[in-house]
């Protein structure tokens, strides 16, 4: 008799419970937007050795947490011997740091490339403008420049020469880019 009791008490309260919930009306359901990601560079120079080049990734919108963001790596570096990373990185929150630290070898390679480019997936969906990135990795093996004058005067069709040391011997030719201006 208890048991009867109980179960036909269990099936009221049931009962209850599935005809509060079945009012007719239509329901609103909540349809959670994806994010939108963006890439910007932060610190677009890298130097073997001592420095790292920062690039951040932002949700737009509605975060989703623990969201992984895919990306592809091309550029004259090679990841594993000019620097090391995966290609994804996982976003904890609104917002992600992607380090690029480059290698230090003992080759002379000159300065070098790396670009980063937010590839689709369905969980997101990609700012155009900013779906991309390069950073630029400076070989420590190259010598320091500097001029021996900090400045020179001439008349403008006559032939000057500008001189300069470098901080090591070279075993290449050492091309220099420079700008004239003045008043």
């Amino acid at each position: 008799m208890k048991n009867t009791l109980l179960f036909n008490s269990l099936l009221m309260v049931i009962g209850f419970i599935a005809s509060s919930c079945d009012t007719g009306k239509p329901t609103a359901t909540k349809t959670i937007e994806k994010p939108t990601i963006a890439l910007m560079v932060w610190d677009e120079r890298a130097m073997e050795g001592s420095d790292a080049a920062e690039l951040q990734l932002f949700q737009l919108g509605q975060p989703q947490p623990e969201l992984r963001v895919k990306y592809s790596i091309s550029g004259t570096a090679k990841n594993g011997y000019d620097f090391r990373n995966s290609e994804s990185i996982r976003m904890r929150n609104s917002k992600a740091t992607l380090i690029i630290k480059p290698v230090d070898d003992l080759l002379y390679e000159g300065d070098e490339t790396v670009t980063i480019t937010l590839l689709p997936d369905p969980a997101y969906i990609l700012d155009p403008k900013n779906a991309s990135g390069t950073i630029i990795i400076r070989d420590n093996e190259l010598p320091d420049v500097q001029f021996l004058l900090p400045c020179s005067s001439g008349t403008e069709s006559s032939r000057h020469t500008i001189e300069v040391v470098l901080s090591d011997t070279a075993s290449r030719n050492v091309k220099i880019d420079y700008t004239v201006s003045g008043v």
